[in-house]
């Protein structure tokens, strides 16, 4: 006998694998690539760029639902994921998430989607790059904003 398996069942198992590796990851970030922070305040290049990355990718999101409200179910709490990540980021940092707005795409289904897995991939390299540098403090939240991001990629797929 064959049992179907819910999307949200598929979703959660994809979740649950991601979070594992991401545990993982973020685990080994610091001690892989190394620590270039020297003072508190001073954090590599990478670091900054990814909360303006991330917040951009929030931004992505909203104008993707404001396009294509069809597939708003979708995609809200892809979006809110983001958001999360950048508060939580800019909060670590003590810094402000800087505002990029919400840019023009296109308006297709199929092309909003393809958009956004670009975005993801992006959003996903700048999160493994800047785990490579972060220092040990931030390789857990930007452990799971990979993490996340992978989840993500598999969901819009």
């Amino acid at each position: 006998m064959h049992s179907a398996v819910s999307r949200r069942d598929l979703l959660r198992g994809v979740l649950a694998i991601a979070g594992l590796a991401g545990v993982g990851a973020a685990a080994g970030c610091d001690l892989i690539g190394g620590s270039t922070e020297t003072d508190e305040g001073e954090l590599p290049p990478e670091i900054a760029e990814l909360l303006a990355a991330t917040v951009a990718l929030g931004d992505a999101y909203d104008g993707a639902i404001a396009r294509a409200p069809s597939l708003a179910d979708r995609l809200t709490p892809m979006r809110d994921a983001h958001r999360t990540h950048a508060q939580a980021l800019a909060q670590a940092l003590a810094r402000p998430a800087p505002s990029t707005g919400t840019a023009d795409g296109p308006t297709d289904q199929a092309a909003v989607l393809a958009a956004l897995v670009e975005a993801e991939t992006q959003g996903l390299e700048a999160a493994r790059s800047a785990c490579l540098v972060a220092p040990a403090r931030l390789a857990g939240l930007i452990g799971s904003m990979a993490a996340a991001r992978a989840c993500h990629l598999e969901v819009l797929g």
